[in-house]
């Protein structure tokens, strides 16, 4: 069994006073490869745990960050029997034409392009045939693996395994609901309506169904082909300023935030707007943690660290029970005093986070966007 071997063979294990294993994680890169060589379940297990800063060293936290979730798409002689079955009518009735290769293939799903026949463009995301019930027996094996760890390991029990696992779980399952997805745009598409820089794609509710997800087309290239931006005329700096202006928006005026831009789903379209996609992954903010933000930004803003302070431990991104106040205030301005005029280049959102803070369950989403936020401003 998989996960025999794994508890086996994953790490060797030392022994600490009064004879308690204590795990030695794998070498980074040798546990991303292990992670890719299960399957697209345990990548996007892989991409979760890489923005566990609190939980993992920053090396892990690096290597992990580069899992990718591409894998080949599945035969379109078995997603075309799959789709006329969700709408249930055949392809050319539903469609003028469809382009039987995918243009982006992912574990969970893979989009088509597609034509109407009232002549609009249109995406067509397809949750893989089967992959409910293959996700579901990795999850178990998954489960098994932590409860093996937890009863072994004492890192493992420190960490919460099976929390982890279980946290998976259930992102993974809205993952596979194009419903709640197809909700998700539609939020978006009223939050942005007046903001003519960014594009959100409309929805075709009458052909979308649990499994299948038809949208609008938005053309253009990814957000980190800097040559192909130039070549349209547009300043990639300027596109990094949208992309912080939106996110701006979406923490502290939405309360509502696309939790997943890495530069798949930022397309930069010809006439210089930006073009958000996939919905999968979302966050949402209440009006407290949104105002604790604000704050947090304005008191970093005005090097006011008793206002960053204050925002912090409102927020419970710092333990209440920091007894010496004014100490950790002092530590707060020694920390982030130098990071002040630096380029975005120089400065990690990890390095950042690692110092100081460990986030609530909450906001790991939160970070894992400013973590694919940060990589982007980078390579624009």
């Amino acid at each position: 069994m998989v996960a025999d071997g794994l508890v086996k063979r994953p790490t060797k294990v030392e022994k600490r006073p009064g004879n308690r294993p204590s795990i030695v994680l794998p070498s980074p890169r040798r546990l991303r490869r292990m992670l890719t060589e299960l399957g697209p379940s345990f990548i996007k297990l892989g991409q979760l745990m890489s923005v566990r800063a609190d939980l993992f060293p920053p090396e892990y936290i690096e290597e992990l960050q580069k899992l990718q979730d591409q894998v080949p798409p599945h035969p379109f002689k078995t997603i075309n029997p799959f789709i006329e079955d969700q709408l249930g009518r055949p392809l050319n009735r539903a469609f003028k034409w469809f382009d039987e290769n995918a243009i982006a293939s992912a574990s969970i799903a893979q989009v088509y392009k597609a034509e109407l026949h009232t002549g609009e463009l249109v995406a067509v995301k397809v949750v893989r045939p089967g992959i409910a019930k293959l996700i579901r027996s990795d999850i178990r094996v998954m489960y098994y693996m932590a409860g093996k760890f937890e009863q072994t390991f004492e890192l493992a029990r420190v960490i919460g395994a099976k929390n982890v696992v279980k946290e998976f779980e259930r992102s993974v399952f809205n993952e596979l609901d194009m419903h709640i997805e197809a909700g998700s745009i539609e939020k978006f598409s009223r939050f942005y309506k007046h903001i003519q820089e960014i594009c959100i794609p409309g929805v075709y509710w009458e052909l979308t169904t649990k499994s299948i997800l038809v949208m609008e087309f938005i053309p253009g290239v990814k957000v980190n082909q800097v040559a192909a931006i130039r070549k349209m005329g547009i300043d990639p700096k300027g596109i990094a300023m949208i992309g912080l202006r939106s996110l701006s928006r979406q923490l502290m005026e939405f309360g509502f935030v696309h939790a997943d831009p890495h530069p798949g789903n930022t397309i930069v379209m010809p006439d210089g707007r930006v073009g958000l996609v996939d919905f999968g992954i979302t966050a949402h903010l209440d009006e407290e943690l949104m105002l604790q933000i604000a704050r947090l930004f304005l008191g970093y803003a005005e090097h006011d660290y008793d206002l960053v302070m204050e925002s912090l431990l409102d927020a419970g991104i710092i333990d209440e029970e920091v007894h010496d106040l004014r100490a950790f205030r002092n530590d707060l301005k020694e920390m982030s005093e130098p990071f002040y005029g630096r380029t975005l280049q120089t400065i990690s959102v990890v390095d950042v986070y690692d110092q100081v803070i460990r986030l609530p369950q909450n906001l790991l989403l939160l970070l894992k966007t400013f973590i694919q936020t940060e990589s982007l401003g980078k390579i624009l």
